[in-house]
């Protein structure tokens, strides 16, 4: 992930170099939502920080997809 991250500060050769921050939104989500596991079910009481924890790592998968299949090469 720091390899992500980092790549949002260096000179992009694609296009779609933002969907990144994207993806490091959806690593976040998934900690995070991983973290309150527990408070997320008590409050939710259908769904555990678990399983939304998948679900935000799925998305990201399908975000990096999404970024590959629409990105340009930049030419300068």
């Amino acid at each position: 992930m720091l390899a992500v991250i980092l790549g949002l500060f260096l000179k992009p050769r694609y296009t779609r170099g933002s969907d990144l921050a994207v993806l490091a939104g959806f690593y976040l989500l998934a900690k995070v939502t991983e973290t309150f596991d527990k408070q997320i079910f008590s409050i939710v009481h259908v769904v555990s920080g678990h399983t939304i924890k998948h679900i935000a790592a799925a998305a990201g998968s399908y975000w990096i997809l999404r970024m590959l299949k629409r990105r340009e090469p930049i030419l300068e």
